[in-house]
Formats: structure tokens, C-alpha cells, sequence
């Protein structure tokens, strides 16, 4: 499987998968503390924090599929739309998430929280495009 990351969540029933990603973008962007004040340019306080956003985009099949690679299995539409849903029971937002690259050490790259899930339905096919977002740390 091309480009497999393994994300799984901290929480009570916490799942793990595998996403069959064609794109993965990592930023790391600086984070000062603005504080302004009136009539002049806001003071800028660099603390040394760093932000990572991580953007996973690739496909997944049509739901029940309930594929798997080395027993961990493979996100398909309904394991997404549930990262999307905050009702479920055990919801992935609001949950520390760790991304993992099969080819890291160690093994946990990322802690992240969601901050956006898309789907998209290519038309005439049982595939869906997905797009994961997150906002978090590269772990030491």
C-alpha cells in the first residue's frame, strides 16, 4: 500500500487505521504571542513554539469493504465519516491523535487534534477522496 500512515486515537475503545494516502503535507510554523496595544504595532513575543499542520489527502473504498494490511485495518468511507462525527461513541475530535509513519522511529510522529474531515464521492465509482487536517506537535 502506497504512502500507509497509521492514525489511532488516546480515547476509551480507541481505534486504529491504516489511510491510503496520495498526499501527505506537513507544516511547521512558528507561533509568537501577539499582544497589541493601542496606537502602535502589536508586540510580538517569540517563545520558541512551533505548530504543526498536517494535511492527509487519498481515497478510500465504499463502506463494509473491511480491508487490512499486517492486521490494522484500512480506513474505508464510514471510518472517516465517523472521524468527522463528534455524536459517536467514541468520537475522534477533542482526542489526541498519533500519526505514525511505518518508516519512523520512533514510531509516533505526530500528536495532533482534528480540526477538519472531507469527503468527496467520485461520481459513477464506489470511491470516496478524503481530506484529514489537523493541528498539533512533531513529537521529540
Amino acid at each position: 500500500m502506497p504512502n500507509a500512515i497509521q492514525i489511532e486515537h488516546d480515547g476509551v475503545g480507541a481505534r486504529t487505521f491504516k489511510l491510503q494516502a496520495s498526499r501527505i503535507i506537513i507544516t511547521h510554523e512558528k507561533s509568537p504571542i501577539a499582544a497589541a496595544l493601542p496606537g502602535i504595532s502589536p508586540l510580538l513575543f517569540d517563545l520558541g513554539q512551533w505548530r504543526v499542520f498536517v494535511n492527509i489527502e487519498g481515497v478510500t473504498s465504499f463502506p463494509g469493504t473491511n480491508l487490512t494490511d499486517a492486521g490494522i485495518n484500512i480506513a474505508d468511507k464510514d471510518d472517516i465519516e465517523d472521524m468527522a462525527n463528534p455524536t459517536i461513541t467514541n468520537p475522534w475530535h477533542g482526542r489526541t491523535i498519533l500519526i505514525t509513519d511505518a518508516t519512523a522511529s520512533p514510531s509516533s510522529v505526530y500528536t495532533v487534534k482534528l480540526s477538519k474531515v472531507e469527503l468527496t464521492k467520485i461520481d459513477a465509482q464506489n470511491v470516496y477522496t478524503f481530506s484529514i487536517q489537523a493541528i498539533g506537535r512533531k513529537n521529540p
